[in-house]
């Protein structure tokens, strides 16, 4: 009677990557609906539609997970030096640690929602949804008293997604206009639940900035790749000042000098250092949202397509050679024209030089942290039909449209980077950023 729904799934994935024993995974799905709307004692004229619907399912991945991983072959081509001269020596050797206890990579995920259509012209739907990875699959850290390079492919603990995702959209028509508007919001909370197939406490990633800032960190009660790092507290403008933070009379950053960036020390033992480092989030956004727009009237029409986040957070290391003068060889981005002089001091560029023994830019540190919020118009079209009386003349199946389209045209931010949309974890090194394309053509249909 158009009122219940329900599907099920069961599907059996197998691999040769895994030992024997861990090779088949095995995962069952199950949806269903409600449509209230349906129902004899349902009686509301103006809603066309109300249905509330909910699904549960497994599904498994094995895709990072090399050939061998639970059975690792030799490796060719390594070298080693040999004897008391030290000749370099070619032969087989093992890279990395087997896995025989390696097993698929499972993501359990709930989903209930409520789908709703008025007056023929709205929709609303809205889905809260929980997403579980078990067994999250990463490189294991390495025994140092092993030998191996490297550590075993390894199912090292679970991760939890949850959030909401709302859209909404428009259709009507006046007259010769006709006009359709959508837009989408959706929130996500991401935490490691734990590590208990670690060999560590947490995972230093190894996404760095020229080998030498190393920004991410993921621990339990975490988002994964949190960003760690040391905070600042604005530049020294005055040798006073340098000479006034101290630590049982100590200075706690020697090498200062004004105009060079002022660090927390966090654990207050009077050191800048690596333990002074705190989480300061991720670069996973509170929320994204979108909105596009397509309207007509008589021969003319606009589609216009937007979207952004909020909340995010970005790890700029373009600043690192664009901003540093002692990476020489490397052109420097205009700004630093705004550097710390003892006449400038109103500003968050340290002081420009190519010595840097306060590691102003060696450290992985909150200057280089900036909002990543934006929003972008990534496509506007203009177009219009020409006439077909005008075209009749030609061919009674010929029809022409004239169009103009702007890809990219708008993003406003306050991000200093070149590109705000750099990727996945949020490092910036200056990725290639999004061009803004223009193109105007004529489609024709005969």
């Amino acid at each position: 009677d158009d009122r219940y729904f329900l599907s099920g799934s069961f599907r059996q994935d197998r691999t040769s990557r895994l030992a024997t024993a861990h090779q088949v995974g095995s995962y069952p799905s199950i949806s269903g609906a409600w449509k209230i709307s349906s129902e004899s004692f349902f009686n509301v004229p103006f809603i066309d539609n109300l249905k509330l619907k909910a699904a549960w399912g497994q599904i498994g991945n094995i895709r990072s997970v090399s050939a061998y991983a639970f059975d690792v072959p030799l490796s060719t081509g390594t070298t080693t030096p040999m004897g008391k001269n030290g000749v370099l020596l070619r032969h087989f050797a093992v890279s990395q640690k087997s896995n025989p206890d390696l097993v698929w990579e499972g993501t359990e995920t709930f989903d209930v929602g409520l789908d709703l259509s008025m007056f023929r012209k709205f929709t609303l739907n809205i889905e809260y949804y929980q997403k579980k990875t078990k067994g999250l699959l990463y490189e294991n850290s390495v025994d140092p008293h092993s030998g191996y390079a490297q550590g075993p492919i390894s199912n090292i603990g679970d991760v939890m997604n949850r959030g909401m995702e709302f859209s909404a959209g428009y259709n009507n028509q006046f007259g010769d206009w006709k006009l359709n508007l959508n837009a989408n919001l959706a929130f996500n909370k991401n935490e490691l639940l734990n590590l208990d197939g670690y060999n560590n406490r947490f995972i230093q990633h190894p996404d760095n900035v020229r080998s030498v800032l190393l920004p991410y960190r993921s621990e339990a009660g975490q988002s994964l790749y949190s960003y760690y790092l040391v905070r600042h507290a604005g530049i020294f403008n005055s040798k006073e000042e340098i000479d006034a933070y101290t630590h049982e009379g100590k200075l706690i950053q020697p090498n200062a000098r004004p105009g060079d960036l002022k660090f927390i020390d966090q654990d207050g033992d009077g050191n800048i250092d690596d333990d002074d480092r705190v989480y300061m989030g991720s670069a996973i956004p509170k929320f994204n949202y979108g909105f596009s727009a397509n309207t007509s009237y008589k021969n003319f029409d606009l589609s216009i397509l937007t979207y952004g986040v909020y909340g995010t957070k970005i790890f700029n290391g373009y600043k690192y050679t664009a901003y540093n003068a002692g990476m020489q060889g490397y052109n420097l981005d205009s700004r630093v024209l705004n550097a710390w002089t003892p006449s400038n001091t109103d500003t968050d560029i340290p002081v420009l030089s190519t010595r840097d023994p306060n590691s102003n830019f060696g450290t992985a540190s909150d200057w280089y942290l900036e909002s990543g919020d934006y929003f972008r118009v990534k496509n506007i079209t203009l177009g219009y039909a020409l006439p077909t009386s005008a075209l009749q003349k030609l061919s009674d199946q010929l029809k022409a449209r004239i169009y103009f389209s702007a890809e990219n045209p708008f993003t406003f931010t306050s991000y200093s980077g070149i590109d705000p949309e750099v990727g996945r974890v949020g490092l910036d090194v200056a990725n290639y950023p999004l061009p803004r394309t223009f193109t105007a053509g004529i489609n024709i249909n005969f």
